[in-house]
């Protein structure tokens, strides 16, 4: 897992430093034009990173006119910021429709045409620029949780369809399901974990009526946090997945404590995801072993014997046994029955007998 980050215009000045750690930088249409276009050198320069231009309002599920027209008019002309790797889109309406009317990213309802225009726009975008197409879940205000497992599904087949990747907004998802009254775990399930390539984390805001937005002013919200633990813990995750922190607004140069404290929060939970990334299997070994020790002195019949001519405990003698199989090549198997050479398995009673009398 790799940490990043959506750009903060103050990484321009260098009043905000770009955090340690941080492997990719995410750019909307602004943003990318000014990189693409400064002369000046910026505390910016020194940023070796990737980068992802990223468009939240676009005419991804538009008509095929209206999404050429956006490709050929709005769209940069030729990606020429070094390191940009992929061009990431929100799964959006169209921008004319509900709240695409007032300027936001419009809610996405799934339907078949909406779905093929999506697949042929992405198609589109990744035979012109030769790059990688992303897209992300945007919804805020579904009307319950079968229009939110609609448009996973669908988001999932778009993805598909196109080759394109997934970004998984883990704040849109939440803030979705819990303005429909659902919760928002009941739906990690559905995501195709296997293409999604991204992860967004940023805060929540509850307005007056008691809806649920998207903050990107504000901390990393705890259920953000907490859900995140269940998707590591779960093992969703790819190793080569980016886990981008949303903190793009002017204000948090008022607040660098806060924003600098959820960098190092991810990190810290990134490493310890790594450090635990083989305990699953070191329990199952444990258990395995000490179960098989258990067995094995059921089975001994004659213990007093053996102590004595050893002249050493039984169970000693037994650890000493599992730590010589640990260090062999040989392979336990727990009938004579399922002895097999192939696999150099030999039935447990007789290795034990064989390392005592050797």
């Amino acid at each position: 897992m790799n940490i990043a980050c959506g750009f903060n215009p103050n990484f321009i000045s260098g009043e905000i430093p770009i955090p340690d750690n941080v492997s990719m930088m995410e750019l909307g249409l602004a943003a990318y034009n000014i990189l693409s276009t400064n002369e000046k050198e910026t505390p910016l320069d020194s940023y070796d990173g990737n980068f992802s231009l990223h468009i939240a309002r676009s005419a991804i599920t538009e008509n095929i006119k209206s999404g050429v027209r956006f490709i050929n008019e709005i769209m940069p002309k030729s990606i020429d910021v070094a390191g940009t790797i992929s061009i990431g889109f929100h799964l959006c309406g169209n921008r004319k429709d509900n709240i695409g009317k007032y300027g936001f990213t419009p809610h996405y309802e799934s339907s078949t045409e909406k779905e093929q225009n999506a697949i042929s726009f992405l198609k589109r975008v990744s035979d012109i620029y030769q790059m990688e197409t992303w897209i992300e879940n945007s919804n805020f205000y579904s009307s319950g949780p079968e229009e939110i497992f609609n448009a996973i599904i669908s988001a999932n087949h778009i993805s598909k369809k196109s080759n394109s990747k997934q970004i998984f907004d883990l704040a849109h998802l939440i803030i979705n399901a819990l303005n429909a009254k659902t919760d928002p775990l009941i739906f990690i399930g559905m995501i195709d974990w296997e293409n999604v390539i991204e992860v967004h984390l940023s805060g929540i805001i509850v307005g007056k009526d008691g809806m649920f937005h998207d903050g990107h002013s504000e901390k990393v919200h705890d259920i953000v946090w907490n859900c995140l633990d269940k998707i590591i813990s779960s093992r969703l995750i790819n190793d080569e997945c980016y886990i981008t922190i949303e903190h793009t607004e002017n204000s948090w140069l008022k607040n660098l404590p806060g924003y600098n404290g959820d960098f190092e929060k991810l990190n810290s939970i990134i490493i310890e995801a790594k450090k635990s990334k083989d305990r699953p299997n070191i329990i199952m070994k444990n258990h395995a072993k000490s179960y098989l020790s258990k067995i094995l002195f059921k089975s001994i019949k004659n213990k007093s014997e053996i102590e004595i001519a050893k002249s050493e405990n039984i169970e000693l003698l037994i650890d000493r046994w599992m730590l010589s199989i640990e260090r062999s090549e040989i392979n336990i198997c727990l009938t004579k029955e399922e002895e097999d050479e192939a696999i150099n398995s030999i039935y447990y009673l007789k290795s034990f007998r064989n390392f005592i009398n050797r």
